[in-house]
């Protein structure tokens, strides 16, 4: 006789583990760690996606930078399958009752603390001349810096469970909110890990002063700095990565704040995919760059004058009228 004690009607029922390692095929149990592998939806020879705890949500969630795809399981189930909201949680009900059905109950596995490496400590230095040598091409200077709370870090500490790690380089930024908290560390010279993500952040929202008609939203930090530096009758802010969405109730903040909102996103095939995803959800129109892949290459490039220059005519077409 077959037991239905553990079916459900209810997608909050359905462990966030499971759909992750029934529709991935995991060979491995989610106990807390995060999982790299290679995109479903992309064939790729370096693995980009990676599968990870969101302990706030307490549930398994999917980013794939190959693709610009990610979320929790429904929005895996929709992206495979090709099926809205609606369907997605019907096939997720629906196949996990077979699955308790034929396999029988799946068995919750308790998230471990500290089952991920995490920055746990960190010491600050005085500015060097490398660090003068390494952000002044971009044109931002220390006044800058010190206005967005970009310190220089002499090391940090990653931990998990017993083990530790120190790590130490001579060009190594922390990127601080402005209550004092550590959200991100910044290793530009360290291409495996450029960004080790501390906290969530919306970068640049501490530092709006909702005194312009236009908020810009760049790529990453460094781009709205140096977007900053042109003069534009804007603000700026930037999202954790470009593949992250900024929440709603932020963007409707802003459409109370701002007269527009555009994108300013990378010149490459991701970019693009953001600034569609964003005409998509908020009807925020995007835009990028043309000479080279962002606004900061642009700068050292070609200078802070010729870069302004060019970008006028990119404003004025996304912003219909331009504000000297």
């Amino acid at each position: 006789m077959i037991s239905t004690k553990h079916l459900t009607v209810r997608l909050k029922d359905i462990p966030s583990a499971w759909g992750f390692q029934y529709y991935l095929k995991l060979t491995e149990v989610l106990t807390g760690q995060s999982v790299k592998m290679h995109s479903v939806f992309n064939k790729e020879k370096t693995p980009s996606m990676h599968v990870y705890l969101n302990e706030s949500k307490n549930e398994y969630r999917f980013k794939c930078f190959s693709s610009g795809k990610g979320g929790n399981i429904v929005e895996l189930v929709k992206e495979i399958y090709s099926l809205d909201d609606t369907r997605a949680i019907a096939k997720i009900i629906s196949d996990y009752n077979e699955f308790v059905i034929t396999k029988g109950e799946f068995k919750i596995q308790n998230f471990k603390s500290g089952s991920r490496y995490r920055v746990t400590d960190y010491t600050l230095r005085q500015w060097y001349t490398n660090d003068a040598e390494y952000w002044m091409p971009y044109g931002i200077g220390s006044k800058l810096l010190e206005e967005y709370n970009i310190k220089p870090l002499k090391k940090y500490v990653m931990s998990k469970n017993d083990n530790s790690l120190i790590i130490s380089h001579d060009t190594m930024y922390g990127y601080f909110k402005s209550d004092g908290t550590l959200y991100k560390v910044y290793s530009p010279k360290i291409k495996k890990k450029k960004f080790i993500k501390v906290k969530d952040h919306l970068q640049g929202l501490d530092q709006l002063k909702y005194d312009k008609p236009y908020l810009v939203i760049c790529s990453s930090l460094k781009d709205a700095l140096c977007f900053k530096l042109l003069g534009f009758n804007t603000e700026v802010i930037a999202p954790d990565s470009e593949n992250s969405i900024i929440k709603a109730s932020l963007i409707n903040l802003f459409k109370e704040r701002y007269e527009k909102i555009i994108t300013l996103f990378d010149n490459d095939d991701a970019g693009r995919r953001s600034i569609q995803k964003y005409e998509e959800i908020y009807n925020i129109p995007g835009t990028f760059f043309p000479l080279e892949k962002d606004v900061a290459d642009a700068v050292v490039t070609h200078g802070i004058k010729e870069v302004k220059k060019q970008m006028i005519p990119v404003l004025e077409s996304t912003l219909i009228k331009y504000v000297r």
